[in-house]
């Protein structure tokens, strides 16, 4: 599943919102946070479908790049 996602090209960072990118946000972070999960009883990543990993690409985002008042990032 998780190259699913991959394959699409959808975990680059600031690119999600169209401004720049943020070599930080890797494949390798949501990868990460999924075994941060899974080991507090969560699911394992290869459990989640394509959209469930997309959700959790966006919301690790809008947690790190909190939108502003203005709606900039």
């Amino acid at each position: 599943m998780l190259s699913t996602v991959v394959a699409k090209g959808s975990l680059r960072g600031a690119g999600v919102s169209g401004r720049g990118t943020d070599p930080r946000f890797t494949l390798g972070l949501l990868f990460d946070v999924g075994k941060a999960l899974e080991s507090h009883g969560f699911p394992a990543l290869e459990n989640y479908t394509g959209d469930e990993l997309m959700r959790l690409q966006l919301a690790l985002f809008d947690f790190i790049y909190p939108q502003r008042k203005d709606g900039d990032r």
